[in-house]
């Protein structure tokens, strides 16, 4: 049996996480990126927000999904960023609260595939620490928020591409990435 208070108990600490990790991006960071045409930080953070309430608090009451964008038209600025987060969240926590003790059992709309049971389509938001039921197919085990975990902790300086590609078993000590010295052959003179 699904348990809204567990599950928003655990929605609440998933929140928490991501939220001390977002208040560490440095003001003049917010915006940066790794390479043209990625999330910047901010974008991470405004897209968690806008995913959490405009597909899952809307989806899971049976409505479509109203997401449409997290450019920093929504929010602009590490203050403003942060206040956007949490305030869509609290929004977010409003609805699954309004939700009847029936409609975790009802279908919801999700944004493509077959319309899964509203509590499993929770679950992947934030997979609460009681088993599934064994009478339903068991959720996907991962989070919305922390399967950006990788993008909100990529290094400032990646490492350069490989230079050059040869089996892994030529050099199993150093990674692909340090090119390895090629043997100079000898010049044959005509």
């Amino acid at each position: 049996m699904f348990d809204l208070d567990e599950f928003l108990r655990h929605f609440e600490r998933v929140h928490e996480r991501t939220q001390r990790v977002a208040a560490c991006i440095p003001a003049d960071r917010v915006e940066w990126s790794y390479k043209a045409g990625a999330f910047t930080l901010g974008d991470l953070v405004r897209h968690i927000a806008v995913t959490e309430r405009l597909i899952w608090a809307e989806t899971v009451h049976h409505r479509p999904v109203a997401y449409t964008s997290h450019g920093r038209e929504l929010a602009d600025g590490r203050a403003a960023v942060l206040a956007f987060f949490d305030r869509l969240h609290q929004d977010s926590l409003a609805r699954f609260r309004a939700l009847t003790p029936e409609r975790p059992e009802g279908t919801c709309v999700p944004p493509a595939g077959p319309p899964p049971p509203a509590w499993q389509w929770l679950r992947v938001l934030a997979a609460p620490a009681a088993p599934a039921p064994r009478a339903h197919p068991p959720p996907p085990h991962t989070t919305h928020p922390p399967h950006h975990a990788g993008q909100r902790t990529t290094p400032p300086a990646p490492h350069p591409p490989p230079t050059q590609s040869r089996p892994a078993a030529i050099d199993q000590r150093q990674p692909s990435f340090f090119p390895r010295p090629t043997p100079s052959r000898p010049k044959h003179k005509p």
